[in-house]
């Protein structure tokens, strides 16, 4: 049966008013473009769609006219629902209480689309107890527009879980490169698919429509069978756009991130010696040791490959990212969401499958506030959302976690003379405080679990014991009472073997 083919604005035309969407992508990949910007065009020039409720898993968008963005406009949106957005003006609204909003952790999301295709009414997990969305703590609600009404504490023969709750869902704007005549939909250019598959079985087993953007159409039956993503019954309507890019505003394909090809990939720009960056990289990468399966976090977790690649070492680890590459090179930077030559490509509902099942050796993950317990925050800051994303996630089962950042942010300058740590100007800002502003990290509930957490910096690593933070370890040229002390808000333990890291990191 041949699938409707339509237009941009018709596609728009079919979101009715107060519907709610799931719609795929992530930073600059898999955007359905063309599509999020006749929504806009037409609300803008009908005042329709309006009060519309969008079901996102990862934010979308990053530069301020693309993505969620498009959905930025009082009345046209109603409620967001995500783990991040990446969407300034989508941020604004929630920050300025013009729209409701709620956090979930983004393997969560994942699992209530398939949960919702199962015909469950929402996801129980461990992931999240002890952290913000467990309505003990907080909740998932970010502002005081919104109803805190997402997520339950349960009890079931004796232990603790958190209910999330599903929301139906009327229409998925998704994203492929071909569609046949049958609506059968591949991805061979895209470097992600996220969990595509996920969102069109949910909005099929709402009785909702699902509408997929692409580059071109072929006759049906011309897909290879092993490439097809999304069967054709799955699909109401397809949209062609020959303009799309793999990556938006970047002309090029390149291959190497779609798997399609294995290519050379350059050698690796060294982290800047004159960074705390490098330094705080090199001590975290020994924590390795023998460590195969390892995450990167955003943020400058994303240079250990960097690292590892100058020691000659890349080859000892597979690499991931929690969008669904395995193995292969990360490029850091804007793209550190991607690999280059990835050994997989696993669709995100799977890879959060995995991180859930503990399959992960060692995390690497940044921090902006540690307190005394050990809790962490990197989601939301004086009413400032930043978003989860996979955090909550990957921090439930991995056996050891390092967090890496500056000791204080916000004019911190570094000076590394004859193998000594001179800090030549403190920052304004202090990241060990008391009491964080959000709880996107449970300090308690990881020593529960028996998991091993270090916080490593430019000038001295802690970790987590069941005392509390302990101070193990400062770097050459570091006073204890002098660089660290003072630019703290809590006095941590310090250890009594406590030892000076290994002056070869500052070489």
């Amino acid at each position: 049966m041949a699938v409707p083919v339509i237009s941009a604005r018709e596609a728009a035309e079919m979101i009715t008013d107060g519907a709610t969407m799931t719609i795929c992508g992530c930073n600059m990949y898999l955007i359905p473009e063309a599509i999020l910007q006749e929504i806009e065009n037409r609300y803008l020039e009908t005042g329709h769609p309006r009060d519309l409720v969008d079901f996102h898993t990862v934010g979308l968008g990053r530069l301020p006219d693309r993505g969620l963005n498009h959905l930025a406009h009082e009345g046209l949106l109603r409620k967001t629902v995500g783990s991040s957005w990446d969407a300034p003006k989508i941020t604004e609204m929630i920050e300025k209480e013009l729209i409701e909003a709620h956090q979930l952790p983004m393997g969560v999301t994942y699992h209530l689309l398939r949960a919702l295709a199962n015909g469950e009414k929402g996801y129980m997990t461990k992931v999240g107890l002890g952290a913000f969305p467990d309505p003990r703590v907080e909740g998932t609600a970010l502002n005081r527009r919104t109803a805190n009404d997402m997520v339950e504490l349960v009890r079931l023969f004796g232990e603790e879980y958190l209910y999330y709750k599903a929301i139906p869902i009327d229409f998925a704007i998704l994203r492929g490169t071909t569609a046949d005549t049958e609506g059968n939909i591949s991805m061979e250019k895209e470097p992600l698919s996220l969990g595509v598959v996920a969102q069109a079985l949910a909005t099929k087993a709402c009785g909702g429509k699902v509408i997929v953007q692409v580059e071109r159409l072929v006759e049906g039956g011309s897909i290879p069978t092993r490439q097809v993503e999304i069967p054709g019954m799955l699909v109401d309507a397809v949209v062609i756009d020959p303009n799309q890019r793999q990556i938006i505003d970047r002309e090029e394909y390149d291959p190497s991130f779609s798997g399609e090809l294995r290519m050379p990939v350059p050698r690796f720009p060294t982290v800047p010696h004159d960074q705390p960056e490098r330094y705080i990289l090199k001590r975290a990468a020994m924590e390795l040791k023998g460590n195969k399966i390892v995450n990167l976090g955003a943020g400058m977790p994303r240079d250990i490959p960097r690292i590892v690649f100058e020691e000659g070492k890349y080859g000892d680890y597979v690499f991931t990212v929690e969008h669904g590459a395995l193995g292969g090179i990360n490029p850091g930077g804007v793209l550190f969401s991607l690999q280059h030559n990835p050994r997989m490509l696993l669709d995100s509902p799977s890879l959060f499958g995995l991180y859930d099942a503990g399959f992960l050796d060692i995390s690497f993950l940044g921090f902006a506030q540690i307190d005394k317990e050990g809790n962490l925050n990197v989601s939301k800051f004086s009413g400032k959302v930043t978003g989860c994303g996979g955090f909550v996630d990957i921090v439930h089962k991995t056996r050891k976690i390092v967090f890496c950042g500056t000791f204080t942010a916000g004019g911190l300058k570094v000076e590394i003379e004859e193998g000594k740590v001179a800090i030549r100007q403190e920052g304004k800002v202090k990241k060990f405080i008391n009491r964080v502003e959000q709880k996107t990290f449970s300090g308690k509930n990881a020593l529960e679990k028996g998991q091993d957490i270090y916080y490593i910096t430019e000038r001295c690593v802690f970790r987590l014991t069941s005392q509390g933070l302990v101070l193990t370890e400062v770097a050459p040229g570091i006073s204890v009472e002098r660089d660290i002390l003072p630019h703290m808000e809590f006095k941590p333990l310090i250890a009594d073997d406590l030892k000076i890291i290994d002056p070869s990191v500052y070489r």
